[in-house]
């Protein structure tokens, strides 16, 4: 485990409560969050679980990437 999950772990249960306003994300870290996950714990499951609580959540405002926005970037 990373010496720094337990504080990402607290300020992510921060950031849905509402406390640092709305969460938003986009589909590229979305997808690195997965493919980290994968990586990282070699367990599927859990990589899906992670893109589906993603994905599901109300709280989370995800933002796709446009091919002007990639180009800008």
């Amino acid at each position: 485990m990373d010496k720094n999950h337990s504080r990402g772990k607290e300020l992510m249960a921060r950031a849905l409560a509402g406390e640092f306003g709305v969460v938003y994300t986009s589909d590229y870290v979305v997808d690195e969050a997965i493919t980290t996950a994968l990586a990282r714990t070699r367990r599927l499951e859990l990589a899906i679980d992670i893109g589906e609580f993603i994905l599901a959540s109300p709280r989370i405002v995800k933002l796709r990437v446009s091919e002007d926005v990639f180009k800008a970037a």
